[in-house]
């Protein structure tokens, strides 16, 4: 099985400098979500994640064919007291 880890990224600062490191966050989901579907469209047993926030990235995620989910920061995140 493999699993999707964080995208790895390096821009330059003002002063050219090369900061490196990874992406996180809600917005790298869709493209997750795309990547799982290629893998099991080729036959590969998936690990989803990356921007996996809420239940129903989850939920999109299994649909889309992985074994498994892995959540992102969101479990560090205190839920919203529900009303």
């Amino acid at each position: 099985m493999i699993s999707i880890s964080s995208p790895r990224g390096a821009i330059n600062d003002k002063n050219s400098n090369v900061i490196t490191g990874r992406l996180y966050g809600r917005s790298l989901f869709p493209r997750s979500l795309d990547i799982v579907r290629s893998a099991v469209l080729l036959g590969l047993p998936i690990i989803g994640s990356g921007g996996v926030w809420m239940d129903a990235d989850v939920e999109s995620m299994l649909k889309a064919g992985a074994m498994a989910v892995e959540t992102d920061i969101r479990l560090w995140v205190p839920k919203e007291p529900e009303a």
